[in-house]
């Protein structure tokens, strides 16, 4: 951890403002900087080797990229189920009967919870899965194209399942910056999605005041169980690959996904003003 860097005096502590606001535009990370001037990070699939000479890199690993093409929809859906129970048993080892897990309204996190509720139920392990809900006493409207309250739906998924015990989470009168210079502290870098990690620490407190040793999320389900494509409409449009725009739309729609306006809601929405709105009344809220 840079650290046990900054504790040496002779190594300044001082942010490298320009990997700071690369990390906020969210931009991918790449070379060797990290977020504290002069210190350098080691990069993934590398080694770096010092010594009295010098110091050398080479890289160990490079991620091959794979294609492999099916026949129907069907065995699409079953590879895709084969993987993600692969991927959430891997995570299973060591569970002692418990396991904890987020469960929004969503297909991500709900993808991952009934994989552990299915692989766990043979041995009659059981599936705590914690849903952030709003506080105690709060009645404001949700904003406009959003879902306020996911518990209901939650709740309709750990209805199918025997061996999932649903947990309804308040974030009571926790502040998105409360635990600022902690999480700094903790990971030496900037924590994205303040409000998030306010209901993050309620579940994480839940899940520590239960002892339990594993918990499970879904967060990188927007780039894969719950992607449709959409996010790539403007980019497709705008570089006039009209013929890919065309097949993706009409992908998207075939799917159900979404409707013919709401791919055209996606593709063109970016460039317009923000008084003009084009999205569909009757669209749904899209969570992970």
């Amino acid at each position: 951890m840079p650290k046990g860097l900054l504790s040496l005096a002779d190594v300044p502590l001082a942010p490298d403002e320009e990997r700071v606001a690369e990390c906020l535009a969210l931009l991918p990370e790449y070379g060797s900087s990290s977020f504290f001037q002069g210190i350098e990070r080691v990069e993934p699939g590398h080694v770096i080797t010092v010594t009295c000479t010098g110091v050398s890199e080479r890289r160990h690993w490079n991620w091959q990229r794979r294609t492999r093409a099916l026949g129907t929809p069907a065995e699409y859906v079953e590879a895709l189920r084969y993987n993600l129970d692969q991927a959430v048993r891997s995570q299973l080892r060591g569970v002692d009967g418990q396991v904890g897990a987020h469960l929004s309204a969503g297909f991500d996190s709900s993808s991952v919870t009934t994989s552990a509720a299915r692989l766990l139920s043979p041995a009659g392990g059981k599936v705590i899965a914690f849903t952030a809900v709003p506080r105690a006493g709060y009645d404001l409207p949700a904003p406009k194209y959003r879902l306020g309250d996911e518990g209901p739906l939650a709740a309709a998924t750990t209805a199918m399942y025997a061996n999932i015990e649903h947990v309804l989470v308040g974030s009571c009168d926790r502040l998105p910056l409360d635990t600022l210079d902690h999480n700094l502290f903790l990971f030496d870098r900037p924590v994205l999605g303040l409000c998030n990690n306010v209901w993050g620490r309620a579940i994480n407190d839940q899940v520590r005041a239960r002892k339990l040793g594993v918990l499970l999320t879904g967060q990188m389900g927007n780039l894969s169980i719950s992607y449709d494509g959409s996010q790539l409409l403007a980019e497709l449009m705008l570089s006039r690959q009209w013929t890919q725009w065309a097949r993706a739309v009409a992908a998207i729609v075939r799917g159900r996904h979404r409707r013919l306006r709401g791919a055209l809601s996606a593709t063109f929405a970016p460039w317009l003003p923000k008084s003009v709105d084009i999205r569909p009344t009757n669209c749904q809220p899209y969570t992970g």
